[in-house]
């Protein structure tokens, strides 16, 4: 059996859980956010030095907890990080004055994702929350919501615990008028956001983890749209553009259950540089590559697990790729600690009893 290798590179503890994890673009750090063990938040920048040791260069504490962040709202040069928290807050902060945060606004309850827009001259980003809304902010316009998008318009307060809870919300990186959910639930949904409506729904049997649209790189007609699920599951559809609106169809649905272990899949995640490979994390500290394969009909999705590491007892959060350098990535896990490994994309080799 012949597969990629796969090794950590550097690990860094931290002081409190990390939830998660995200790149610093054009930069040697990272940031991580979570929770202490008191409820109180805290952001911290790592760098990577050239010994490949890491040092914390900043830490930020706050009251709340911190659940979620981008790195992808503001433009690169202003250093800006967008933030969900456990109170349901949703704050942009300046790495460069980190006392306040810069713009703000707030949920009734946890905010589970922030996600940014894909179109560069949209200073947008939606946001996923236990109260059972999605929100699109503009963050020209301080405080309200451009566009909400309720489990039930007729909700109360009182009423949120009978909501399905959008547990992650994401743009389709190829038309910033789509948004996609997944909900507590196992529904699985899209949203024009042009009408503020929902156009495509389904229903995978198990919470949305997470999910992930696929970049349509080069000679790829049709992009994949990626849901992982508790018990192993994940689910991968392709996505074609009807008349500017990306449309899943589900004669091309994929489902799987992953080959080692039967626990949560918390991320999911295509490479940047090679767009068949993804990657899932587990709720056992497993890393696990994957390649999908497509007939030419396009009508029969077959994937292949092609390298498995396990890094830790505990879950691993969050995990993300770097954009810039082929086959490096980084995630945080609930052992405290975040990480930055490499796998080798380029060439193939025997890999050894896990």
């Amino acid at each position: 059996f012949f597969s990629f290798s796969m090794q950590v590179i550097t690990s860094t503890p931290t002081t409190f859980a990390p939830l998660q994890a995200r790149w610093i673009p054009c930069s040697d750090r990272f940031v991580s956010v979570g929770s202490f063990q008191d409820g109180k938040g805290a952001i911290t920048v790592t760098q990577i030095k050239q010994d490949l040791s890491c040092v914390n260069v900043r830490t930020i504490e706050n009251s709340s907890a911190f659940r979620c962040v981008t790195m992808d709202v503001s433009p690169t040069c202003l250093r800006r990080l967008t933030t969900g928290q456990y109170d349901g807050s949703v704050s942009i902060w300046d790495l460069q004055h980190t006392q306040n945060s810069v713009w703000s606004a707030s949920h009734t309850n946890l905010v589970n994702s922030v996600n940014a827009s894909p179109g560069s001259s949209r200073p947008e980003f939606v946001s996923s929350s236990r109260d059972g809304c999605v929100y699109i902010w503009d963050t020209r316009m301080q405080g309200k919501p451009v566009i909400s998008i309720q489990s039930d318009k007729n909700r109360t307060i009182s009423s949120e615990r009978s909501q399905p809870d959008p547990w992650v919300a994401k743009y389709d990186p190829t038309n910033a008028d789509t948004v996609f959910v997944g909900y507590n639930n196992g529904n699985l949904c899209a949203f024009d956001l042009r009408k503020a409506a929902m156009y495509w729904k389904h229903q995978v049997g198990e919470g949305v983890c997470d999910l992930e649209i696929q970049k349509q790189q080069e000679g790829d007609e049709v992009p994949s749209l990626l849901a992982v699920s508790p018990k192993g599951k994940y689910h991968l559809f392709q996505s074609r553009n009807i008349q500017g609106t990306a449309l899943p169809l589900i004669a091309s649905m994929k489902s799987s259950i992953h080959p080692k272990t039967l626990s949560t899949l918390w991320c999911g995640s295509f490479c940047p540089f090679t767009a068949n490979h993804f990657m899932l994390t587990t709720n056992d500290g497993f890393l696990s590559l994957h390649k999908q394969s497509i007939t030419k009909e396009e009508e029969l999705v077959t994937t292949e697990d092609i390298c498995d590491m396990r890094v830790s007892d505990c879950g691993i959060l969050s995990f993300q790729w770097h954009t810039e350098k082929k086959g490096l990535f980084l995630y945080s896990c609930l052992d405290k600690t975040t990480s930055v490994g490499f796998v080798d994309l380029g060439k193939k080799k025997q890999l050894s009893h896990i």
